[in-house]
């Protein structure tokens, strides 16, 4: 009991790093360089690494993730964690492109896909106007 005790009482109380301070030591300021290098983990085979990404985007405002976010979806496909970033208000995404990633030998593709076909399905309040869309002529 002692010894705990002892090795208790000699922590220094800095020794504390908080998960900001740690951004801030690992990505500097929220810019594209950084932001880059948090996305391309967003479509790491592993799914833990992919969350651990995904929290990471906590960092930069809404406003800043959004677009780059968006031109994931439609250049490289969806992930579950670009899905869940993506559309997270109505009218945020149009998720037509990344449909065929349903039919992917990717798992990580089609699982995106299949949380974003959920998503769209099931949001509330929904993602996918009710109304038709009007014709062209």
């Amino acid at each position: 009991m002692r010894s705990i005790r002892r090795k208790t009482a000699h922590r220094s109380p800095h020794r504390r790093i908080l998960p900001k301070q740690l951004a801030n030591g690992i990505l500097g300021f929220p810019d594209a360089a950084p932001l880059a290098l948090v996305t391309e983990y967003l479509y790491h085979p592993n799914d833990t690494v992919r969350q651990y990404a995904s929290l990471g985007l906590a960092y930069w405002p809404d406003s800043e993730i959004i677009r780059p976010l968006t031109e994931l979806l439609h250049t490289c496909g969806p992930t579950d964690v670009v899905v869940k970033q993506t559309f997270r208000m109505p009218g945020a995404v149009d998720f037509n492109p990344a449909v065929p990633a349903i039919r992917s030998d990717n798992p990580v593709l089609m699982c995106g896909a299949v949380t974003g076909v959920t998503r769209l399905l099931f949001a509330d309040p929904p993602l996918l106007s009710a109304e038709p869309e009007p014709k062209m002529l």
